[in-house]
């Protein structure tokens, strides 16, 4: 017996010191807590990453990369870089690649094959965007990845270990050309600055501008022996000092406490647990587990809730500065009303579930609208928080009110439900007023910034759509023009108005909004209307006659 538990003991020690031996990795959240300043404001270099790597790859994860371990390794390890496929090039045009089935490229591998057409680069820059072809632009948007990249590459080349020395370029190894073409590459690059400066201005610099200006920074001195400790495999050296720069960048900013909230929420990605809640809370009421599903749902809500707050604290504006924050925004006042109104009335359960329903769906289809960074600073016309509070939030308040209605009305048309059908009429008035107001102080928000009220742009006209189909639909109700189901019909119909508005004149490109053109999802949102055409036809021919004659 005692040879026995000697034998478990050793097993144990043996099994704890491989433990113990295991190779450290990169402390990457450390890394990406650093602070940046790019776009205007200091995010984290976790944002950063997220937003120059969706830039590059169209994705902020790529074959189990993240955008923080490609950003430091690209860095650290500039040679290895250049040959991690990452550019999604599908239509090849003039470039010479090799045919592949997942379409990545290498950085080196594009280089090379852009390096012949760099006059045709440099015309089409210069070219108004409207005028160019699918090609071109693709073309153009690879080019904007590939100098991204190579400000990257050559952001820490001051500190790196040089070809064939042991010492860094700031410490003279290498020769003299090496060091001239090293400097040459580095001159102009100001993409990654995390240097803290004195200059209210210019707060952060990057690495070359302090090298350049003569600024003493331990950043400069850390991140030299982070460079050597990188290619050297020595991690905890590494990590050792990622965290001493992290403490000494945050220590130089007053915003510290939200440099550290962005990160979290960054790495939490609190949208993806509020959709996943919103799901399984749907999925028990079919279970009629409703007291579950109402649990889940309201812990779905308040996250839903925390997460917009986050995002005003960490920006200092109101959530509605951006397309993909309206849907958030717009799916929380559906998820609101659902649940005020199923405590209000215990045993109207389903109209949560239709609310559930529709907030998963917003929330699902806003994972498209994100990019690489979602806390976005605004473009001049945009950045005023008494209008992004009044006019954007009202009129989305609107949307939220509209998709309601139209959801309910399918419930009506699919299922004999008296109390859905008394849900309608207030739903659509809400909307109407919401989206009414809304549209004024747009209009007067128009004659501020341009000096005119109403101008017929695409924008204005599809808010005035809106206006005038909910006004349309019930003053056919009113008029007796519309039966219970044609009205009901109709009111469902209201969707395809609101995504016209909401996303199908983003897509026409003119107008003074030029702030908020999308492309590539004309398929997308075209599937949609042709669906809920069907849909609707369907749900009106199944209304039942027998109720309602």
């Amino acid at each position: 017996m005692r040879s026995i538990l000697l034998t478990l003991l050793c097993l144990f020690i043996c099994f704890g010191s491989v433990q113990a031996q295991e190779p450290t990795k990169p402390d990457l959240e450390s890394f990406g807590a650093w602070p940046i300043l790019h776009d205007g404001r200091v995010k984290t270099m976790e944002s950063f990453s997220r937003a120059v790597f969706y830039i590059i790859a169209g994705d902020t994860e790529l074959n189990g990369i993240t955008a923080t371990a490609w950003m430091a390794n690209t860095l650290f390890d500039p040679s290895s870089g250049i040959n991690v496929p990452v550019f999604e090039i599908s239509r090849h045009g003039i470039l010479d690649l090799p045919e592949r089935e997942d379409n990545r490229y290498t950085m080196n591998e594009v280089m090379t094959a852009m390096q012949p057409h760099q006059d045709l680069l440099v015309t089409l820059d210069k070219l108004v965007p409207d005028t160019l072809t699918a090609s071109q632009k693709d073309l153009l948007k690879l080019y904007e990845g590939v100098s991204i990249y190579n400000q990257i590459i050559q952001s820490f080349s001051a500190v790196l270990p040089l070809q064939g020395h042991d010492k860094p370029f700031i410490d003279g190894g290498g020769g003299r050309a090496q060091r001239a073409l090293i400097e040459e590459g580095g001159m102009d690059n100001a993409l990654v600055k995390i240097i803290p400066n004195d200059s209210p201005s210019t707060p952060m610099i990057s690495m070359w501008q302090a090298i350049q200006s003569d600024i003493d920074s331990p950043v400069v001195e850390s991140i030299k022996v982070m460079a050597q400790a990188w290619n050297e495999q020595d991690y905890q050296r590494w990590n050792d000092h990622v965290i001493a720069v992290k403490d000494i960048l945050q220590s130089h900013h007053d915003n510290a406490i939200l440099l550290k909230l962005e990160h979290y929420y960054v790495m939490v990605q609190p949208m993806l647990w509020v959709i996943g809640l919103y799901i399984l809370g749907t999925a028990l009421f079919l279970l009629k587990q409703n007291f579950f599903a109402i649990t889940l749902i309201t812990g779905g809500f308040i996250m839903h809730l925390g997460a917009l707050i986050t995002r005003s604290v960490i920006l200092a504006r109101p959530p509605t500065g951006t397309l993909y924050e309206t849907l958030l925004f717009g799916a929380a006042i559906i998820m609101m009303v659902g649940l005020i109104t199923v405590f209000k009335n215990k045993n109207q359960s389903l109209f949560l579930m239709i609310c559930a329903m529709s907030a998963a769906f917003i929330l699902f289809i806003s994972r498209g609208f994100v990019g690489g960074d979602s806390l976005n600073v605004l473009i001049a016309v945009l950045n005023t928080n008494f209008w992004l509070s009044t006019h954007v939030t009202v009129i989305i308040i609107g949307y939220g009110f509209c998709i309601m209605a139209a959801m309910v009305a399918h419930g009506v048309l699919a299922a004999d439900n008296p109390w859905l059908e008394k849900l309608m009429v207030p739903l659509t008035l809400m909307a109407l007023l919401f989206t009414s107001i809304g549209t004024l102080l747009g209009g007067i928000w128009a004659d501020q910034s341009w000096g005119r009220f109403w101008g017929w742009d695409p924008k204005e006209n599809g808010a005035l759509l809106i206006v005038l189909w909910l006004a349309w639909v019930l003053h056919g109700r009113i008029s007796g023009h519309f039966k219970p189901r044609g009205f009901a019909a109709a009111l469902a119909l209201t969707n395809i108005t609101v995504a016209l508005t909401w996303f199908g004149v983003n897509l026409l490109g003119v107008g003074l909004h030029s702030y908020g053109f999308i492309d590539g999802i004309a398929w997308g949102l075209g599937s949609f209307i042709i669906v809920q055409i069907l849909v609707v036809a369907v749900l009106y021919y199944r209304y039942p006659k027998v109720r309602h004659g």
